[in-house]
């Protein structure tokens, strides 16, 4: 008859030889599970800087049309300026995707204040406002959302325009950019508004943002010609949202455009035949 022990000790050998020839006695063998939550680290399809000013009872704001994969332009028409309402216009500088997921949140949250039929509609300082809660809730999480944020509109408080980044910092200013445009078009834009002592005509914004996009196509690598503007005004109200979309402007012509471009592209061609030129003479 066979014990209790003995049938314990057959077992614990056949165990043994069946998960591991190299296991020793007493030895844990430690199998990992796949990490299944993951947080993106390298954004993939990017956008470029985007630039805004307030006028006389309006507010201007132009993006370009260009996604990139680090400096190529895989993508040339991308329209970064979502409508959330008549009177509100959202664009982001940073991960395509991440825009997209924003974009669908911000669609919900319409459908859910549309469902309650209270004749209220959301307002662009509500909407900034949220979004700097959504930026930092998922910055907390360690999981950001990598874009920062442009927040334009118009309600019976005036015009309004604001800017959220990543990490949920968010402020209110009568001229922002974002990208490289933070750098490069932020003083053109501060110069202008307040050469004209904040009273600016839509033409002359329409004109000083045309200049900044134009300065960050020839200084940023991630930028093109083509661009789009939108504005909002006490027009607003009875327009439809078409109508305050201007129809995307060149300040290049096709030619000088594929000019630039073989240019660029037998520099590059250039400096890889430098490069390993001198990795084979040395």
């Amino acid at each position: 008859m066979l014990n209790i022990s003995d049938a314990m000790t057959s077992f614990e050998r056949n165990s043994i030889r069946s998960n591991d020839s190299t296991l020793e006695d007493h030895q844990v063998k430690i199998i990992k599970a796949p990490d299944f939550l993951t947080r993106t680290l390298y954004p993939m399809t990017t956008t470029a800087s985007v630039v805004g000013i307030k006028f006389n009872n309006g507010v201007a704001i132009a993006a370009d049309v260009g996604g990139y994969y680090g400096s190529l332009n895989r993508f040339k028409s991308l329209d970064r300026l979502y409508k959330v309402n008549n009177n509100i216009v959202m664009t982001t500088t940073g991960d395509y995707a991440d825009f997209q997921y924003m974009r669908e949140l911000i669609q919900q949250k319409v459908i859910s204040e549309e469902i309650l039929d209270d004749s209220f509609s959301l307002k662009a300082f509500s909407l900034h406002t949220w979004l700097t809660r959504l930026m930092y809730n998922r910055r907390s999480k360690f999981d950001p959302l990598w874009n920062n944020v442009i927040v334009a509109g118009y309600d019976n408080n005036g015009p309004f325009l604001g800017i959220v980044d990543k990490l949920g910092m968010s402020y209110e200013d009568s001229c922002v950019a974002t990208g490289m445009g933070g750098y490069l078009a932020t003083p053109l834009l501060r110069d202008v508004f307040e050469r004209g002592k904040g009273n600016l005509t839509k033409q002359e914004a329409h004109a000083a943002l045309q200049k900044c996009m134009e300065i960050l196509y020839y200084r940023d690598t991630q930028s093109l010609p083509k661009v789009n503007i939108y504005d909002f005004g006490p027009w607003s109200f009875t327009n439809c949202f078409n109508k305050n979309k201007i129809e995307p402007f060149r300040f290049l012509s096709d030619e000088l455009y594929l000019y630039y471009s073989a240019k660029q592209f037998l520099l590059a061609l250039l400096y890889l035949f430098n490069f390993f030129f001198r990795q084979a003479v040395d």
